[in-house]
């Protein structure tokens, strides 16, 4: 892994772990779920950039027409504040809920996708990202349908 992915990948834990002790959840479950949409967008680069300049960071925000709206290229590609801008927007949306209600990492992950990343060909995109985040899970000794909220 690239120093860039390194820094990238603990930028997303650092503020996963503050999301997921806010929500009173465990921070693994949330940290795949959003890893596996994190790899997709960008590898886990924080310089990460697509687009054609329009999306910047981790998570790929888009500053023309999407949730990057408003920020600047130098916040979007702190790994921490581009993972606090999806993260926001996220909850907004009900991602709480979903993972209180018992959604397993993959169905997070699809959830998180569809509603927050919104790519284009989302269906085929969120089974690639659930596909990811299952992986990272497993990683983590979870197998299976694993809840979010009991993946310590």
């Amino acid at each position: 892994m690239r120093d860039d992915q390194k820094r990238g990948v603990v930028g997303i834990a650092v503020r996963v772990v503050a999301w997921a002790s806010l929500w009173r959840i465990p921070a693994v479950g949330l940290f795949c779920a959003l890893g596996g949409n994190a790899w997709q967008e960008s590898q886990f680069d924080e310089d990460a950039v697509g687009d054609s300049g329009w999306s910047i960071g981790v998570f790929q925000a888009n500053r023309k027409a999407g949730l990057g709206r408003g920020h600047s290229i130098e916040s979007l590609s702190d790994p921490k504040y581009n993972t606090d801008v999806v993260m926001k927007e996220a909850d907004r949306l009900g991602f709480r809920q979903l993972i209180q209600s018992g959604a397993t990492i993959e169905e997070a992950a699809r959830w998180f996708c569809i509603n927050v990343e919104r790519p284009a060909n989302a269906t085929v995109k969120a089974e690639e990202r659930a596909a990811y985040a299952a992986s990272l899970a497993k990683q983590f000794g979870h197998t299976g349908a694993t809840r979010v909220k009991d993946a310590a």
